[in-house]
């Protein structure tokens, strides 16, 4: 074992062990407020935190050590793709964590979201989608000059869909770790999953029972990573690269469920991205304990994917099948509790 990976994974434990001399220093406290927060104990927003350190822990045995790696470790192909990786690691950990704090207002958050994002693509071109490449119909369509407005939105979508998606304890870890594993399946260098892998593994312990929550500032960081590692892969010129409706079938659960909570609260003449009580994990827990609930909403996503990904099924049944486990189960939900849930 690499002696950085070694000092890494016993930082994380040194957490996990001392979390609570740790956490009261430097952690943000969730309240609930029996409305739309309904846990019971009073978690420590401190998983963005962790993902962060990490982040930057790695990042400076990279720096000091680059003999050790291989070339290329985090697909950076100049010193400004450098700067814009760590500019918007750095940016959307602070939003997230001032969001944590004092609740920023939707619009405000989006509009710093469309900032990082635009700096960070105009920086580093590498990341552009320049076309989408489906498998299922083996075409190719060209985004000419809506290239650049089509990744923006991509990022925009990716950090609002994860950020809703993470509602329950595990469910975002859990998901975060299987689009990693995905990952792994496909892409040979492993440094870019490696540095969320290790401190998602040690959070679980504390996210198991409530003890601490990934807060915004760990959602908008996963998000970006994912996305920074997927559009890397997609611009690539290996034969490994994903297609574009394989990353939709990756995250195509997340999204499905955003794009119902946004046509939901418009048709209410509600504001899109109010928070609310309605995401498919709530509707869940009036029928299921949060555990169950966690388990069978990773059937509904795994299920698809590790039949495309693992057994070779073709994509367009298993992005139909997705798409049905999501809807069947909202459908029966629906029925079986005869309204949505009481506000």
């Amino acid at each position: 074992m690499p002696t950085y990976i070694f000092f890494i994974i016993l930082f994380n434990l040194l957490i996990v062990i001392f979390k609570k001399r740790l956490f009261n220093k430097i952690a943000i406290i969730d309240h609930p407020d029996k409305k739309r927060k309904i846990h019971k104990n009073k978690p420590y927003l401190i998983g963005g935190v962790i993902i962060f350190v990490n982040i930057i822990l790695f990042y400076f045995f990279y720096f000091f050590n680059k003999e050790a790696f291989p070339a290329n470790p985090y697909f950076f192909f100049s010193n400004f793709h450098e700067f814009a990786f760590l500019f918007s690691i750095i940016i959307l950990f602070f939003i997230g964590l001032y969001d944590d704090k004092y609740d920023l207002s939707p619009y405000t958050k989006t509009f710093l979201f469309l900032i990082v994002f635009y700096i960070l693509i105009e920086v580093d071109d590498t990341l552009v989608i320049r076309n989408l490449n489906f498998e299922i119909f083996d075409i190719i369509i060209n985004l000419n000059n809506i290239s650049f407005i089509f990744t923006l939105l991509s990022f925009l979508v990716l950090i609002n869909a994860l950020n809703m998606f993470d509602g329950i304890n595990l469910q975002l870890t859990i998901f975060t770790l299987f689009i990693l594993m995905i990952l792994f399946l496909k892409i040979s260098n492993y440094y870019m999953m490696l540095i969320m892998i290790i401190p998602l593994l040690f959070f679980i312990l504390l996210n198991f029972n409530g003890f601490a929550f990934m807060g915004n500032s760990g959602s908008f960081i996963i998000s970006f990573l994912i996305g920074y590692i997927l559009l890397k892969n997609y611009n690539s010129y290996i034969d490994t690269r994903f297609s574009a409706d394989q990353i939709l079938l990756l995250l195509l659960y997340p999204v499905l469920d955003m794009l119902r909570l946004f046509f939901y609260r418009i048709s209410k003449g509600k504001n899109p991205f109010l928070a609310d009580r309605r995401h498919i994990h709530h509707i869940f827990l009036n029928k299921f304990t949060e555990k169950k609930t966690v388990f069978l909403i990773f059937l509904s996503y795994s299920i698809p994917n590790l039949l495309y990904f693992v057994l070779n099924f073709p994509l367009v049944y298993c992005l139909v099948l997705i798409a049905f486990f999501y809807l069947l189960i909202f459908i029966y939900l629906f029925l079986k509790n005869n309204k949505i849930i009481n506000i």
